[in-house]
């Protein structure tokens, strides 16, 4: 299997994760196993969508709303979706879960 191939379904394994991950969430009747349950759900999640941008980035297309932008035909427009589809709810979604597995005084 080559590289592009493996690290495609990478990010659906992340999902599954978050998934796995809320259920414990549900089901845990001890509070610390819902602390590291929703941790792993926002680190699982914002992997994912740090991983799906890098693969759109090194393919240079994304998906639109309802077309695909490429990277050579629409350079601004192409970084911008990147960016706010993908790049910053990832971050946002690692920080969030860090800070909550980490920082926060419970």
């Amino acid at each position: 299997m080559s590289e592009g191939k493996s690290t495609r379904w990478f990010p659906w394994g992340l999902i599954g994760l978050a998934a796995v991950a809320a259920w414990v969430f549900a089901k845990a009747g001890a509070g610390i196993v819902q602390n590291y349950a929703a941790g792993v759900f926002g680190a699982s999640l914002g992997g994912a969508l740090l991983l799906w941008g890098v693969d759109e980035l090194m393919a240079g297309r994304i998906r639109g709303k309802r077309v695909y932008v490429r990277r050579s035909e629409s350079p601004f427009v192409f970084f911008a979706l990147v960016t706010g589809m993908r790049f910053f709810p990832g971050l946002a979604m690692l920080v969030g879960a860090f800070w909550y597995l980490f920082l926060r005084q419970v």
